[in-house]
């Protein structure tokens, strides 16, 4: 159930354009230099941990946006900034995985094998506490590491019609959009206050994961998850007794 879950928020942010409007938008206002660039795509990849629950996806989210801004650069000498770039890219959504609790399946089936074998349950806001600033200073020594092995030129400016007019083709913040950033942070605040609600994670991650579905909200189709997702009725069925039995 927790794939499917991860699933469900995944192919609403990529159905939505969520992640990548988010992303446009941070380059648009603060791309102006190789470093820069950089620093938002790590910063990036720490943020969609929160929002998509699946290092590949967020991979695959960062793959296309980092192809176009090395694209558009038409100067042969930014070899350095090419590297970087795909490095980054290739290595933040892995290292931000186990930032939240939530950022992985594999980390919310971790946190169910120390709750089964040591009679220990690990809290959202307990574990971001704990994790984070391993994860923040695992960041920053890649980005010194990258600036060590692929100097970067910080001098010229980087050119952001590419981000402007990505952000022009998409359009105003659509009401499916707003509705989601609406879950995502009833969904966070569920995660955050799990301690005093008693409500476990899993099953908070569940109820936001059906809101999405619900008539007026529709953010996304049963029937089109199910086929983009190969959600057969019987490895839906299997999953909710397993579910049901970790309760």
């Amino acid at each position: 159930m927790a794939s499917y879950i991860c699933f469900s928020f995944r192919y609403s942010s990529r159905k939505t354009l969520l992640d990548k409007r988010i992303a446009y938008k941070s380059l648009a206002l603060f791309g102006k230099s190789e470093k820069k660039v950089i620093i938002i795509f790590i910063v990036l990849g720490y943020i969609l941990t929160f929002l998509i629950p699946n290092s590949m996806a967020r991979l695959s989210m960062l793959l296309p946006i980092s192809q176009g801004v090395i694209d558009s650069i038409k100067s042969k000498n930014k070899e350095n900034f090419r590297k970087a770039l795909i490095l980054t890219i290739t290595f933040v959504p892995y290292i931000t995985t186990v930032a939240i609790i939530t950022g992985a399946s594999g980390s919310i089936y971790a946190a169910g094998l120390f709750e089964a074998t040591l009679d220990y349950q690990w809290g959202y806001l307990y574990w971001l506490l704990l994790i984070s600033p391993i994860t923040i200073f695992t960041l920053i020594i890649l980005w010194f590491s990258l600036n060590y092995w692929f100097p970067l030129n910080n001098a010229e400016k980087m050119n952001t019609v590419l981000f402007h007019t990505k952000l022009n083709n998409m359009g105003k913040v659509k009401k499916t959009e707003k509705k989601l950033i609406a879950i995502y942070l009833v969904l966070i605040l569920g995660w955050v206050t799990n301690e005093w609600h008693t409500i476990s994670i899993s099953m908070v991650s569940l109820v936001a994961m059906i809101i999405l579905f619900l008539p007026g909200i529709e953010i996304i189709k049963w029937e089109e998850a199910r086929k983009e997702g190969r959600l057969g009725s019987s490895n839906t069925f299997c999953s909710w007794i397993s579910y049901r039995i970790s309760f």
